[in-house]
């Protein structure tokens, strides 16, 4: 954005004045269409100057979520695993225990091998553990990653909308990105994210945004709303204009005869 000095905003507002004192009626121009212009310039003069530069906010809501985020360091794994989640399990050399499985209802792997591993409601550790102590009946030495993809939901107006799987870490904006991207009809500027009972509406057009940077939970749900096709000086004025030239052009046939 770009700031507005307080000369400037002087400046303005006096020139703004004087115009509507004066009026285009002192540079000829007819009545009516005098006042259908003074109209417009007055009501753009009224819109207030531009606000500075400034970092964009964390929503309220939110803001416990980007605390916790930037409290626990990249290698923490205090993540709580739930129904719904996905677990990438990769075991070195071993792809046919490898894969991404659903954790079910019932909080256990959607898998026939894992089917007894009950990981719902534990953290990433232990039941990444778990996983270990059960392998070990089928492997030795088994080289163990597991990592959790979350279930968020990206819609409204992006390219590809849908149900996605992220890894942890992923923000925001990655995953509108990852969903196709705005269309050319959504605003970034009128995102909404609901997460559990919070339902708030952040920007990511600002430089800053920290909104965009939160990363995404389990159950997330992204909404990038539409831009209105409304136009004022095209839906309003324009009309406004053309009635008054009609206006004024029957005025001066009548007066013609």
């Amino acid at each position: 954005m770009t700031r507005v000095s307080g000369s400037s905003a002087v400046s303005v507002s006096y020139r703004c004045h004087t115009w509507a004192k004066r009026g285009p009626a002192a540079a000829g121009w007819p009545g009516i269409p005098a006042l259908v212009l003074s109209s417009a310039v007055i009501m753009s003069c009224a819109a207030p100057p531009p606000a500075s530069h400034q970092l964009d906010p964390v929503p309220e809501p939110l803001r416990g979520v980007q605390d916790h985020a930037q409290a626990e360091g990249p290698e923490e794994e205090n993540d709580i695993l739930q129904p719904g989640d996905v677990l990438r399990v990769n075991i070195w050399r071993q792809p046919e225990f490898s894969g991404d499985f659903a954790i079910g209802p019932d909080s256990v792997l959607v898998h026939p091998l894992y089917q007894d591993i009950r990981v719902g409601g534990l953290e990433l550790t232990a039941a990444r553990q778990r996983l270990a102590d059960f392998l070990s009946t089928y492997l030795q030495d088994a080289h163990l990653v597991v990592q959790p993809l979350y279930p968020v939901t990206v819609a409204g107006e992006v390219g590809e909308p849908n149900l996605y799987h992220f890894t942890r870490g992923t923000t925001v904006a990655q995953a509108i990105a990852q969903a196709g991207g705005p269309t050319a009809e959504g605003r970034l500027d009128r995102v909404v994210l609901q997460r559990g009972d919070a339902n708030v509406t952040g920007s990511l057009t600002a430089e800053f945004s920290q909104f965009g940077a939160l990363p995404v939970g389990s159950g997330d749900q992204i909404f990038v709303q539409r831009r209105t096709t409304f136009n004022f000086f095209r839906d309003v004025m324009a009309p406004v204009t053309n009635l008054a030239v009609l206006a004024l052009t029957i005025v001066r046939i009548s007066n013609g005869k």
